[in-house]
């Protein structure tokens, strides 16, 4: 299996195929309809990669995206790609260490990260670490929306170490196979709600 915990073997592969767009898991098209997502919503996207999420969603009219990635290779050409979106925004940034105040966010977006992060040394403490910041930096009411590969019983337990709601339910493979050859089968999209004060 790839090292997809390790930085630097994300940087090596976005180096090697610079001009590359790849979509994990599911397109905006699909994930929208899940979603109850307001346009002037304030949205950070963690774990960007070189997706076309952003720009799906840009031409959707959504406008204060923020992305973060571990890779500065892949954000430097996210920078340069959408040099023409004044209100997006990419960082280098680790979403297990966000760098943002607490509660700014209306909705924290996780296409497949919290997966890499499992594959990585001490992947379960990451995760969890990941599930915290998420909730810290989302505003009372906001949501944080996982797509992943992991079955309910391997996720939930991690999701569920904040005080949210969570609901999920499953998305068809819009293509495949995909990395690992995998035709068949479904994704997983968790939707966690952060309460509002009584």
């Amino acid at each position: 299996m790839p090292e997809y915990g390790d930085q630097s073997y994300w940087d090596e592969r976005y180096s090697r195929n610079p001009d590359d767009a790849f979509e994990w898991l599911q397109s905006w098209k699909a994930l929208k309809p899940l979603l109850d997502l307001s346009t002037d919503a304030e949205i950070l996207n963690v774990g960007c990669g070189n997706a076309p999420l952003v720009q799906d969603m840009y031409d959707d009219g959504y406008r204060n995206i923020t992305s973060v990635d571990t890779s500065p290779v892949v954000i430097q050409q996210q920078t340069m790609k959408h040099a023409d979106k004044e209100e997006v925004e990419f960082s280098i940034m680790d979403a297990t260490a966000l760098e943002f105040p607490d509660e700014c966010f209306d909705t924290v977006l996780d296409k497949s990260t919290m997966d890499a992060v499992l594959c990585g040394k001490s992947g379960s403490e990451g995760a969890t670490e990941m599930v915290r910041e998420a909730f810290r930096v989302l505003k009372s009411g906001g949501t944080y929306v996982v797509v992943s590969y992991g079955v309910p019983q391997a996720r939930l337990y991690l999701l569920r170490t904040q005080a949210w709601d969570v609901q999920y339910t499953t998305l068809g493979k819009e293509k495949g196979p995909d990395e690992d050859g995998d035709r068949a089968g479904v994704h997983y999209v968790y939707i966690c709600r952060k309460a509002k004060p009584q």
